[in-house]
């Protein structure tokens, strides 16, 4: 555990090395840096778990409309990979069923855009350093799982993490430096709907092999899942692509 802290720590130890070499009058304070670690390890954390879960909860509630089918589900959304390998026949029955109802398939489409998407482009910044410290508790000193866990995070999950981060980030600032009236849905509807297809994309795969929840793909089903992170990827540079552009040719044309 002691070793993943040190990957999880080293993104922030590089930003500050790189914030440190800057020429001192363009340093960022160092007490911003701290409070904004602290702050979205704990606050921003909470709140977004806080969120998830309370819209996944009512809109589970909503879909199924039964107490007993909701407890089933997140029975289910709850296991992990080793359980569901130690599961009998009746139980991986009961998994199938689920993932072939047309209500589980209701409850991921909403869940991917209004639960998952929307209150992580609101609140993502711990989302990573959560994920992998939840994977390492789970794996028990497993590493090879636990370097799958980081390669998708990092390697798949990150760059689109920071690309929509881009792309909110041009957005709002048209309001700031360019006085353009922009509402929260204009500046955020575009990332969390390119975000909850990638999520949409990743539990429909996971149903369509009759699993509930997030199981990862093997075979035919991880090339699905790879070619749909390249498109969403692509997608998403080059809309960045597109707006940074824009905002340059808008700034010639003002000198």
């Amino acid at each position: 555990m002691r070793r993943s802290s040190i990957f999880i720590l080293g993104p922030t130890l590089c930003l500050l090395r790189y914030d440190r070499k800057r020429p001192e009058g363009q340093r960022v304070d160092l007490e911003t840096f701290i409070w904004t670690y602290l702050l979205a390890g704990t606050l921003g954390a909470a709140a977004a778990v806080a969120a998830q879960s309370l819209l996944a909860y009512l809109l589970a509630l909503a879909t199924f409309q039964q107490g007993a089918a909701v407890a089933q589900l997140f029975r289910e959304i709850g296991r992990s990979e080793d359980d569901i390998a130690g599961l009998d026949a009746g139980a991986l029955a009961a998994r199938r069923w689920m993932a072939g109802r047309w209500r589980y398939w209701v409850f991921m489409l909403v869940f991917a855009f209004g639960a998952a998407a929307a209150p992580e482009e609101l609140l993502r910044t711990a989302e990573n350093i959560g994920f992998v410290y939840a994977a390492a508790a789970k794996l028990n000193r497993r590493y090879g799982e636990l370097l799958l866990a980081l390669f998708e995070r990092v390697v798949i999950g990150s760059p689109m993490h920071v690309t929509s981060g881009l792309l909110i980030g041009i957005a709002a600032s048209r309001g700031d430096f360019r006085g353009e009236a922009m509402s929260l849905v204009e500046i955020l509807r575009v990332p969390v709907f390119l975000h909850g297809a990638w999520d949409f994309s990743l539990f429909a795969t996971s149903a369509s092999d009759e699993n509930v929840g997030w199981v990862h793909p093997r075979g035919r089903s991880l090339l699905v899942v790879a070619g749909i992170a390249i498109a969403t990827q692509g997608i998403l540079a080059l809309v960045v692509r597109n707006r940074y552009a824009r905002w340059k040719a808008e700034e010639q044309k003002g000198k």
